[in-house]
């Protein structure tokens, strides 16, 4: 759920990072309800359904809840500075900066090769760091491209890290899962385009796997756990799928 203050906020990157997360199909009625129209539409029929959330200070313009937690965005400037993070009824909130907008939020062809670079990079980067201690990697547990946020000079943060134990391979598996799985929802994106990124991310990973030995892949992705994939819809054709287009592929 995402509350608001002000209509005037639907046009701006911000909600729309956050309204993607709440419903990535991008419907049409979807759509609509976040325009001004539907915004008075909606307060006709749902009168007694307003949403009320307690704010830290007059400056929350957007409250993010989703699964018992809460994130406030307080703004200044007309853009977030500060974020606020805690469970729903907590009465103190944790303070942090705010460190930019999701990696990609947009779900076009257009926005994913613009976006590419970034990808490309904190996917590599992510892959060398885990290598250089194989034994004692550390991984993220939910990384996907919207816990990944990039700020107004371009650089990279990793937020809501999970505690997990998997495969060494798990991150790069989910996070293209993931982002394979909220682009097949998205009623906007046409079938065609879809398929291309999907080539592009397939293509992508091979090249970040290509020194490694193939053995060694096949038996990584052998141990991947998907009690830790909570968030696929349909874990093990997402598995099926990374084998089959990432990992043999072409090897």
């Amino acid at each position: 759920m995402v509350l608001y203050k002000n209509p005037a906020i639907f046009k701006t990157s911000y909600f729309h990072s956050l309204s993607i997360q709440i419903s990535p199909k991008e419907s049409f009625l979807f759509r609509i309800r976040k325009t001004r129209a539907g915004h008075h539409l909606y307060r006709i029929l749902f009168l007694n359904k307003k949403h009320h959330n307690e704010t830290v200070n007059d400056n929350i313009k957007l409250i993010y809840i989703n699964k018992g937690k809460q994130v406030q965005f307080e703004f200044t400037a007309g853009a977030p500075k500060w974020v606020h993070t805690g469970k729903l009824n907590d009465k103190s909130l944790t303070k942090t900066s705010f460190k930019g907008l999701p990696l990609l939020f947009n779900y076009s062809l257009y926005e994913f090769e613009k976006t590419y670079p970034l990808i490309e990079k904190v996917l590599r980067s992510r892959w060398e760091l885990l290598r250089e201690s194989p034994d004692q990697y550390t991984l993220h547990g939910d990384y996907t491209h919207l816990n990944v946020v990039v700020d107004e000079n371009y650089q990279t943060t990793e937020i809501d890290q999970k505690a997990v134990t998997n495969s060494i391979l798990f991150d790069h598996f989910y996070f293209y899962s993931y982002l394979m799985q909220c682009l097949g929802r998205c009623r906007t994106l046409p079938e065609k385009q879809y398929q291309i990124i999907e080539r592009k991310m397939a293509d992508l990973l091979k090249n970040i796997f290509d020194k490694e030995n193939k053995n060694d892949l096949i038996k990584w992705i052998s141990e991947i756990s998907l009690d830790d994939a909570p968030g696929l819809m349909y874990p093990e054709k997402s598995l099926h799928n990374f084998r089959n287009k990432v990992i043999l592929s072409n090897r």
